[in-house]
């Protein structure tokens, strides 16, 4: 759960301010799989994997196959990889390019992969149509995955092998939401000041220090002991923009806060909104989870436009609360987001109705 949460801010964050994309180039010096290699790089080996292409995972018919082609492109060769964000794990997802070759696309014209859509937006309605015409062509001509009459996409795949996994999961997870016991003796005073349970977090959220960063812009009542981060991406005009985060993992739930602000280049709000969900779901894909994030209600605060988010078909249980201002030519964002291993945990109502803009 920490990797998927680090990479969505991440990806929302980049998409809304809108961040240009980094570029590094290297050798290709390992293939891991259809999708995944490894790039020298200055000294250093950073994995990278194919961001537009889906090749059958490794326990599906033709993994291997899609594995030996991708080597065959660009084992030992020379490439660039061009990618808006670093993920958690260090794995870079991105368009890999030798010779000037897309090697994606390149992958899904040879029907070793499907057309990955989750990131779809990301590329120009031409890009988009050649992605779509390349696996047409290969499905047409029966090529590598498209001899199977009814291939399942790798996303159909994993979907189902969660499914397994979850009902598999259920008999140890039930006790988690058994009611909170009453005994008081079973409480004791933290260092933190409040008190520690293993099955009440309702009991600890009103000694919960208020978090506040410096400026006063917001405050929120978080767990204690929580870290602080700024990344600092480059824009398309060529600034520099600072993206701040604080976070807190507390009794199984991780609570975030993140701010920060950036060139207004006159996008509507609703497509600032849809951009985040959109922003939500490629992360989640990249994590190859089935979970849905989708816009649940707006929630106006302080001549901010609001709206909340929540997920389903998940693992977890979580909700995003994201705010937006135009001042100007500088568009203001903020985000607070939640997500806990236990359903209904009051906690997390909680932390998000705390949250107040005070500018």
């Amino acid at each position: 759960m920490k990797r998927l949460f680090s990479i969505i801010i991440l990806t929302i964050f980049c998409s809304l301010l809108s961040v240009k994309a980094n570029t590094i180039q290297g050798r290709v010096v390992e293939i891991h799989d259809g999708k995944t290699m490894t790039v020298e790089n200055t000294g250093r080996q950073i994995k990278v994997a194919l961001k537009l292409a889906a090749p059958p995972e490794t326990d599906q018919p033709f993994a291997d196959i899609a594995r030996v082609h991708l080597s065959g492109l660009v084992l030992n060769r020379q490439v660039r990889v061009e990618y808006t964000g670093l993920g958690a794990g260090a794995i870079l997802m991105g368009r890999v390019f030798c010779d000037d070759r897309d090697i994606g696309l390149q992958m899904i014209r040879d029907g070793v992969a499907w057309f990955d859509r989750s990131y779809e937006s990301e590329l120009t309605e031409s890009e988009r149509q050649t992605y779509a015409n390349s696996e047409q062509a290969a499905r047409n001509e029966h090529r590598g995955i498209w001899q199977d009459p009814s291939p399942v996409a790798p996303w159909e795949w994993r979907q189902a092998n969660a499914v397994g996994a979850n009902k598999a999961a259920i008999p140890y997870s039930s006790p988690a939401v058994k009611p909170a016991t009453t005994d008081k003796t079973s409480s004791a005073k933290t260092s933190e000041g409040y008190a520690k349970s293993s099955s009440s977090h309702k009991a600890a959220t009103p000694t919960w220090p208020i978090f506040s960063p410096s400026g006063n812009l917001f405050s929120v009542h978080m767990p204690g002991n929580g870290h602080d981060f700024a990344v600092e991406v480059e824009v398309e005009n060529g600034r520099s923009v600072k993206m701040n985060f604080y976070w807190v993992n507390h009794l199984r739930i991780r609570y975030l806060v993140a701010w920060a602000s950036g060139p207004y280049l006159n996008q509507t709000l609703q497509k600032l909104f849809d951009r985040t969900v959109d922003a939500l779901n490629e992360a989640s894909a990249s994590e190859e989870l089935p979970c849905e994030f989708y816009q649940e209600k707006d929630i106006p605060m302080s001549g901010y436009t609001g709206r909340r988010y929540k997920v389903r078909d998940c693992y977890f249980n979580g909700a995003i609360r994201n705010y937006f201002k135009v001042e100007g030519k500088t568009l203001k964002v903020f985000f607070v987001a939640v997500m806990s291993e236990i359903p209904d945990d009051p906690a997390i109502k909680e932390f998000l109705d705390s949250f107040v803009i005070n500018n």
